[in-house]
């Protein structure tokens, strides 16, 4: 291996001791994040669940009152998992609103990457979603101890 194959970056990483990470890229999630919380127009936020609607790829929710084995159509599935995924958004936007942080102060965590795998972070909510109701319903479904006489 020659000197000549080993990268050097042209920015050093610490400077003065402290961290100088790179600003992440631009991507359409952080637009949208960014243009959402900045303005409160709801037009950045369809735009949001639509990218929520997306990335959480073959996943649905299907309603807790109905049979396992009944036929779900694909618009309540549609239905469920857009309301969930609404629930889910705002829940996770109020922490960066306007009455907590600045205008600046979120454009700084949005170049610092804070909203770019938010899509990743939604597939995995209702991953978890999943996980503790086939939990629930293993739990209520488990055999109780035989007394011993």
């Amino acid at each position: 291996m020659s000197l000549r194959s080993i990268p050097i970056f042209s920015q050093p990483l610490v400077i003065q001791g402290e961290l100088n990470p790179q600003p992440a890229r631009a991507n359409k999630t952080t637009d949208a994040c960014v243009g959402y919380l900045t303005t409160r127009d709801y037009e950045y936020f369809k735009w949001l669940v639509g990218l929520m609607f997306r990335a959480k790829g073959n996943l649905f929710v299907a309603s807790p009152s109905e049979n396992r084995f009944s036929q779900y159509s694909r618009e309540s599935l549609n239905k469920q998992t857009r309301a969930f995924i609404v629930g889910w958004l705002s829940e996770f936007l109020d922490k960066y609103s306007r009455e907590y942080l600045t205008e600046s102060e979120i454009r700084t965590l949005a170049r610092l990457g804070e909203f770019r795998h938010l899509g990743r972070q939604c597939r995995f909510a209702l991953m978890k979603t999943f996980r503790t109701a086939s939990q629930d319903a293993l739990d209520q479904t488990a055999p109780q101890p035989r007394p011993h006489y």
